[in-house]
């Protein structure tokens, strides 16, 4: 049974190297990677209903026949498909890639079709609906990946898209990947907590039945990650404590030039956090919280008591998009207090490049934003105190931990 983290993306259908090499860019080399890809948020097209019955303005599941379809001309040019159940016709809707929809569609198809529902003209219609060809078989219903289910939808990136990675076609490559793999689960029933099998989780977190599913499922991956990371550590050599953070000045300085107050979920979570870097141990945790919900800034404090204490700090996020706006970001906040916020990636000329690293070897970047450019041996910390991964489940334990050992004994968060 072959080892989901070691196993190429291109042995996924679908994948070449055209899409491997957008794969790439964002941090997925693998089939782990791949199926760590997770969903930034859901749609409910689980349940198929009538046409006549359709709420207006609401995500709808509908099957039904193609009875007509036709280019309607005018200012913006138009292909309609007219599909009918035993209740009413639905006309769907594209602007643009008239040959292609001309070409698909089949007086005759049953089709599976999901949008979100509007009226135009007293006829319910979907723009730019999801549709999948049905034959009629029960092996095709269930088949089904873009309609008649709650169905993921994927973060993509403009170079993933001129790849012709899609959050439609990402759903299908993992779909595939899940239909075609048998995923080995090397954790024993009685240490799962309760939690589903690995198999079971991504499928729960990719293609649930229901959103309690993705719960379950994010539960057990962030379990795995907590347990792999675990025996890592005590799989390595005796480690000393990291360094014990001894001041909070700039973290209480930022808070209180902040137009608002932290929640008080942040605030336990910071809490938690100073306890861990300011005891003899070493801070070691998993931050979870709801996009929005203030994970970074949190992160930021705690990066901030690190370069207090005379240390530096090296966040990495898994795409240069996500770090430049990071990088931005973060020193427009911590500028006004004589710190400096610097950014490393591969985007960076070469020239750009060896200055940056040369400021980070210096120890005069005290906080470094970058992608997996830091991973590289050229990239050298003074004293690297603390590591903050972003989007952790985008990273393999090994390259986060590999950029941990760049420091001695710094922590991790």
């Amino acid at each position: 049974m072959p080892d989901i983290h070691k196993l190429s993306v291109k042995r996924v259908k679908g994948i070449g190297d055209r899409r491997s090499s957008a794969l790439e860019q964002v941090g997925i080399h693998t089939v782990a990677d791949l199926l760590g890809f997770l969903p930034s948020c859901y749609l409910d097209r689980s349940t198929e209903t009538p046409i006549a019955q359709l709420p207006l303005k609401q995500e709808a599941t509908v099957v039904g026949e193609v009875v007509a379809s036709r280019m309607v001309p005018g200012r913006r040019p138009r292909f309609v498909a007219t599909i009918r159940d035993e209740s009413a016709e639905l006309d769907c809707v594209w602007f643009g890639g008239y040959k292609y929809m001309n070409d698909a569609f089949k007086v005759g198809d049953w089709v599976s079709v999901g949008g979100k529902v509007t009226d135009y003209r007293g006829q319910r219609q979907i723009s730019h609906p999801e549709v999948e060809l049905l034959s009629g078989s029960e092996e095709d219903e269930d088949d089904r990946v873009h309609t008649g289910q709650i169905v993921p939808l994927h973060r993509t990136t403009a170079n993933m898209k001129s790849s012709s990675l899609t959050a439609r076609t990402l759903r299908r490559l993992i779909w595939d990947a899940l239909e075609a793999l048998d995923i080995d689960d090397s954790m024993r029933p009685d240490l799962r907590e309760g939690l589903p099998s690995l198999g079971a989780a991504y499928r729960s977190v990719h293609f649930p039945e229901s959103l309690d599913d993705v719960e379950a499922g994010r539960r057990r991956l962030a379990y795995d990650e907590l347990l792999t990371v675990a025996v890592w550590g005590l799989s390595q050599r005796p480690r000393g404590s990291a360094m014990a953070v001894t001041s909070q000045d700039s973290a209480t300085r930022l808070v209180e030039s902040l137009p608002f107050d932290l929640t008080g979920g942040q605030q336990r979570a910071l809490s938690e956090i100073q306890h861990d870097m300011t005891s003899e141990g070493t801070l070691h945790r998993l931050l979870q919280g709801d996009v929005g919900s203030g994970k970074t800034l949190v992160a930021l404090m705690a990066a901030l008591a690190v370069v207090d204490s005379g240390a530096q700090v090296a966040i990495m996020v898994p795409t240069e998009v996500l770090a430049e706006q990071h990088a931005n970001n973060i020193q427009l906040m911590v500028e006004p207090l004589g710190i400096r916020a610097g950014l490393l990636t591969g985007r960076l000329r070469a020239a750009d490049r060896r200055a940056a690293e040369a400021l980070v070897a210096s120890g005069q970047t005290q906080i470094v934003i970058g992608t997996h450019a830091l991973l590289q041996e050229g990239t050298v910390f003074k004293q690297l105190g603390l590591v903050v991964v972003d989007e952790q489940h985008r990273f393999g334990v090994t390259q986060r931990l590999t950029l941990r050992e760049k420091g001695e004994d710094a922590h991790l968060l």
